[in-house]
């Protein structure tokens, strides 16, 4: 169950100068999981929007792509829009990353219906070259 309350502001606070750093720190990208997992999307729009300007790294790296899972699985279509946008036009580069491929398996799994077509069009369209790439088997 998701409260409002001083504290969350205060760890709002806390954070809001450093949510890149946080996010590709071993531990630190917990917080920022932790936030999306009780705090309401309003509230954390700001990290959402960090996190869509830096997309273009963070699919690629192994927290930011747990950040990037737990920002889809807990905000609503509306404000990840942005965000799937640009996973959608790295759709390919994401699938043959070692990281960036947990996003896509999660969009496949359980993203909305017109990112799972797109992706399974790239799919499609490039499978004799992700069927040799060791991590979009």
């Amino acid at each position: 169950m998701r409260s409002n309350g001083p504290a969350q502001d205060e760890v709002l606070g806390e954070i809001s100068g450093d949510i890149i750093s946080l996010i590709e720190d071993q531990n630190g990208n917990h917080v920022i999981q932790k936030c999306f997992e009780t705090m309401p999307s309003e509230k954390v729009q700001f990290i959402i929007e960090e996190v869509t300007k830096n997309i273009d790294s963070l699919a690629f790296h192994p927290y930011g792509c747990r950040v990037i899972q737990r920002t889809l699985e807990h905000s609503p279509p509306e404000i990840t829009a942005p965000m799937l946008n640009k996973l959608m036009s790295s759709a390919q580069k994401c699938c043959e990353d070692q990281y960036g491929n947990y996003i896509m398996q999660y969009i496949l799994e359980k993203g909305p219906k017109a990112e799972k077509i797109t992706l399974l069009d790239v799919l499609k369209n490039n499978f004799v070259k992700l069927s040799m790439n060791k991590f979009a088997r």
